[in-house]
């Protein structure tokens, strides 16, 4: 699969919202509101909209964070189109990930990229769409100066959209080791 990749910039910002508004993008209708801003919200900010998810207008939220630079990370292109998204942010600026105290340690890298997501449209799934966006993300870490780039596997992951994390198989086949193992999750890192 031929596929161009790059860094979501706020000129990008139309073929981010164009990727998840297309019904080939999601992984699941659970997730339909996410726009992958999942992370950048914090457990505050769900109990304060528990009530009215359903009914936000997701699409012009997540244009103001594609604007503003809070929602970062790679899109992938084949012909031109959108076929995938990986999620990737310093580990610092994913408030969920900050709630989280189990994936926190004493001998935490400075700079840590955390990835938490990955979409793939259905058409291209099983290409290895993840895997190149996974490869130019790597790169692209080193290049910013990132020490570390971390990851979260879910343990036993088995519908859809579950796998968002992407799968430890993938992560070991680049040199990623378990930091640590969680409940639900597998933590994996690479140092760079």
């Amino acid at each position: 699969m031929d596929l161009e990749i790059k860094p979501l910039t706020p000129n990008l910002a139309d073929d981010y919202i164009r990727f998840f508004a297309d019904t080939d993008s999601y992984a699941d209708d659970e997730w339909s509101y996410c726009y992958c801003m999942h992370y950048l919200l914090d457990n505050a900010w769900y109990k304060e909209n528990v009530e009215v998810i359903d009914s936000l207008d997701s699409a012009a939220m997540a244009l103001e964070f594609v604007k503003s630079g809070r929602i970062t990370g790679y899109l992938a292109y084949q012909d031109g189109k959108p076929v995938g998204w990986c999620a990737a942010n310093a580990k610092k600026n994913y408030p969920r990930l900050i709630e989280r105290k189990d994936l926190w340690s004493d001998d935490e890298p400075d700079k840590t990229l955390a990835i938490v997501c990955f979409a793939v449209s259905r058409p291209c799934r099983k290409q290895g769409v993840a895997s190149a966006l996974l490869e130019f993300c790597m790169v692209d870490a080193k290049t910013r100066g990132y020490d570390a780039i971390e990851a979260y596997p879910q343990m036993g992951a088995e519908p859809a959209c579950k796998t968002y994390h992407g799968f430890a198989s993938m992560y070991e086949q680049r040199g990623f080791k378990t930091a640590r193992t969680l409940d639900d999750w597998i933590v994996m890192r690479k140092m760079l």
